[in-house]
């Protein structure tokens, strides 16, 4: 079996498109979805018969975040009992991947029995860093997998748009971190992941497409000063302060690096974000 845990809130109408499609790639597809609108699912959208018997609703509180419904699902997936070599695949509403590619990546997960992430491309077709490598820790320095151009990467950290692995290294890794609800859970739980010997790797010859529009203040969309400083107190942001060091402690184990990592952090982002609305205002 191959369980998808969905997060979703509101946005009925791309998720609802998003289950149905996957439901008819695989009769093994079983989606828990988790509405974190409390009710706020569109109960017109009916399922098929044969499909409904294979999504199940779990609600939130609508305060859940990334981190708590994917923690929901993981909760509703141990009252199912999967086997060991059953796929636990987490999947955002706003991922398109077609069949051919959703094929490849369960064979990936099968044939590594490790974490696979497909590359990301957003709306313009443009292939975008999904994860990469730590090269040193103080300071902290990464490099996308996209600089490398390989067809298999190993990294360090991935973000959790669409990946997946074998039932066994869920129950080793155990639940996303509470105490990172949103941006940093997933960089977080693949730093842990690796920790304890479970290799992930991003695929850039899988592919999915994603919608960059909803996925809040980065440095590539931040407009001015004043979105620039609401990013680093936004829990929607990854420039978020308060959880840039909260992830920094738990993968470190310091709040003196974590310090220094967040001072690090807070300068690149500024450079980062100076340079990005410097280069459109001279385009336009």
């Amino acid at each position: 079996m191959k369980y998808i845990i969905i997060p979703t809130y509101i946005r009925e109408c791309g998720t609802y498109d998003l289950i149905h499609r996957l439901l008819s790639f695989d009769e093994e597809n079983y989606i828990l979805l988790i509405d974190d609108y409390c009710g706020g699912w569109d109960k017109g959208h009916d399922f098929s018969p044969e499909f409904a018997q294979r999504v199940k609703v779990l609600e939130g509180n609508r305060a859940l975040y990334w981190g708590g419904a994917i923690n929901r699902g993981l909760s509703g997936l141990e009252s199912i009992k999967p086997d060991n070599d059953d796929i636990v695949v987490f999947m955002n509403h706003d991922i398109v991947v077609d069949e051919a590619n959703y094929r490849s990546f369960i064979k990936a997960i099968r044939e590594t029995r490790a974490i696979v992430h497909p590359a990301l491309v957003n709306e313009h077709g443009k292939e975008i860093s999904s994860g990469g490598r730590i090269l040193c820790h103080i300071p902290y320095i990464t490099r996308s997998s996209l600089r490398y151009r390989l067809k298999r990467i190993r990294v360090d950290y991935a973000s959790a748009r669409m990946l997946g692995t074998i039932y066994s290294n869920i129950r080793k890794i155990g639940m996303i971190d509470r105490r990172l609800p949103h941006y940093g859970g997933d960089n977080e739980y693949i730093y842990r992941a690796r920790k304890l010997g479970i290799d992930c790797y991003i695929h850039s010859d899988i592919q999915c497409k994603v919608d960059e529009k909803n996925s809040g203040l980065k440095v590539n969309n931040i407009k001015n000063s004043s979105q620039l400083l609401e990013s680093f107190r936004s829990i929607k942001s990854p420039n978020c302060i308060k959880y840039k060091y909260r992830f920094y402690r738990l993968a470190f184990g310091s709040s003196l690096v974590a310090g220094i990592l967040v001072v690090q952090s807070i300068f690149t982002v500024i450079g980062k974000t100076l340079y990005f609305i410097y280069r459109k205002r001279t385009v336009e």
